[in-house]
């Protein structure tokens, strides 16, 4: 039984190559570009941090939720 088991440690495994697959953008597993994301989750984020609907959000609200999502960029 041993034996068996050498031999089959011994054995050199293959690698197979896989050709590139090209994919277009709309075939992309993560549909959103990443600016976006992070600007989203820093909007959800900020708005419960201050308890701000983000409807009423001013503009340096905004500049300020743009800097926290470019932070991660």
């Amino acid at each position: 039984m041993f034996r068996k088991l050498k031999s089959l440690f011994k054995k050199k495994s293959t690698v197979v190559e896989q050709p590139e697959i090209k994919r277009e953008e709309s075939q992309l597993d993560f549909p959103i570009d990443r600016a976006d994301y992070f600007f989203d989750h820093a909007l959800v984020f900020y708005c419960e941090e201050n308890d701000i609907p983000s409807e009423k959000l001013s503009k340096s609200d905004m500049r300020e939720i743009s800097k926290r999502a470019a932070f991660h960029l």
